[in-house]
């Protein structure tokens, strides 16, 4: 009897303890409940004239698993557009890594749960293959707008504003020491300005005023003698949440002075505005204004679909 006891005490502590303790690890759940990051809002740091996000397919079943189809122009650089995606993908929240779906290269990424991913070079398109239950639409996810737009700013002022180039720029690249970077920009003419460029100085203390830009250099170029141009330039460094290479422009940087004696110290974004003489009452003269930064870097005015 003793024994017969002993042996149902037993079996009743291992049942408390299994229903005390469990029989696995609890689960967490989705490792993000953020919305999965668009690719169209990084697309651009790879190419130009990219279409935004559209659906192909809804509910499109695959290995068993559906999938909203979502096609997307192909960038030109994809190096750059897959570091920025997954910078993206890491912010908020979700997993990821290279492979290989059927025979094209993949980014596939998790929320925890379901796994979607992206062909980047598809048909010479993109093609992203969402989990269903993910319920993606583009352009929720989270937006880290780095550099402030210069339109509102101009447009205040002057009478207009014009884009002299509707594209970003790749072509300007080169070396400096150790450093090997590629820059973007944007060119706008601003027409109709006053001399006193207020305008313009209210935009260099919004840069500032991110907390994420330090002004490291300013200048000036006097051509009036020669060419009736003045250039006027601004050098900030980033000291935002991102690492951003430097970039390097041309002997334009030796026109300008810097606050820690440097030459050429590490600076991301870079703005001239270039005045030209042509009406000596300023009835309609021009400022041509350049905006260069580091690749990592987002500027507005892609967001605001400027181009």
């Amino acid at each position: 009897m003793k024994r017969f006891f002993s042996i149902l005490l037993t079996g009743m502590l291992l049942l408390s303890s299994s229903i005390a303790y469990g029989d696995s690890l609890p689960d967490f759940g989705k490792l993000t409940n953020e919305a999965l990051p668009d690719p169209g809002i990084y697309s651009h740091t790879g190419g130009t004239n990219l279409q935004s996000g559209s659906i192909f397919k809804k509910e499109y079943s695959y290995n068993g698993k559906l999938y909203d189809a979502w096609q997307y122009g192909k960038p030109e650089d994809i190096p750059a557009f897959l570091s920025a995606y997954q910078d993206a993908l890491s912010r908020a929240g979700y997993t990821f890594y290279d492979g290989k779906e059927m025979e094209y290269d993949a980014l596939f990424f998790s929320d925890g749960k379901e796994d979607g991913f992206l062909l980047y070079d598809y048909q010479s398109r993109m093609l992203l293959m969402v989990p269903v239950s993910y319920g993606f639409q583009p352009g929720q996810a989270e937006r880290n707008w780095d550099v402030p737009s210069i339109k509102p700013y101009c447009m205040a002022t002057g009478r207009r504003m014009d884009v002299l180039e509707s594209k970003l720029e790749y072509a300007l690249s080169g070396t400096m020491g150790t450093y090997k970077s590629t820059q973007m920009a944007y060119n706008y003419v601003c027409r109709g300005l006053e001399r006193d460029f207020v305008w313009i100085q209210d935009y260099i203390n919004a840069l500032i005023n991110t907390g994420e830009f330090v002004l490291v250099g300013t200048g000036e170029y006097n051509g009036m003698e020669y060419s009736g141009r003045i250039v006027y330039y601004w050098a900030f460094t980033y000291r935002g949440k991102k690492a951003a290479q430097p970039i390097w422009y041309d002997d334009d940087d030796d026109a300008m002075t810097w606050s820690n004696g440097a030459v050429r110290p590490d600076y991301h974004l870079r703005i001239s505005a270039t005045v030209d003489y042509t009406n000596y009452q300023w009835v309609n003269d021009a400022v041509t204004i350049k905006i260069s930064f580091s690749p990592e870097l987002v500027y507005e005015d892609y967001k605001e679909g400027a181009f």
